[in-house]
């Protein structure tokens, strides 16, 4: 009778662990759908956005401030390799500009300030930029094909 009852007690006691590890499974399957997901966005914005300014459809010097944004939420960046560095100092270098509604509420004085300093950061730094996003555009077909790799901070956003 005691062999019966602990032979019940381990069958349930492995069913549990079972139960158990499907459950991590799932969650490890729908974690990896999350990231597989969002890391698809990010390379996506990264396409648009790199299109835009190349085409000049955009201001480059906004186009550097949200391209450097996208490539921060990759943990690190994908093969093959590509020197994103003019992107990001023409974004870093435009960090003071007003966007928005702080622009908005400029007066125009101060605008025209602002302009002035955001043409001549596009003159010192608009065609490095721009091939940097032609380089960009030129690997984000490998970059689909690789593991995603997201920051975490964009992983529990």
């Amino acid at each position: 009778m005691f062999w019966m009852f602990a032979t019940l007690i381990i069958l349930g006691l492995g069913l549990y662990a079972a139960w158990m590890w499907m459950q991590v499974y799932k969650r490890e399957m729908a974690r990896d759908d999350f990231l597989g997901n969002r890391y698809e966005a990010v390379l996506k914005g990264l396409d648009v956005i790199g299109r835009s300014m190349v085409e000049e459809q955009v201001n480059v010097t906004e186009a550097a401030l949200r391209l450097s944004t996208l490539l921060d939420n990759l943990a690190r960046q994908p093969e093959p390799s590509v020197d994103l560095e003019p992107i990001y100092r023409l974004a870093r270098e435009a960090q003071p500009l007003a966007i928005g509604a702080q622009r908005d509420a400029l007066d125009p004085a101060e605008r025209e300030r602002q302009d002035e300093f955001r043409e001549k950061l596009e003159r010192e730094h608009g065609e490095a930029a721009i091939t940097a996003a032609r380089q960009l555009l030129a690997v984000l077909p490998y970059w689909r094909k690789a593991e995603p790799t997201l920051t975490s901070e964009e992983i529990s956003s």
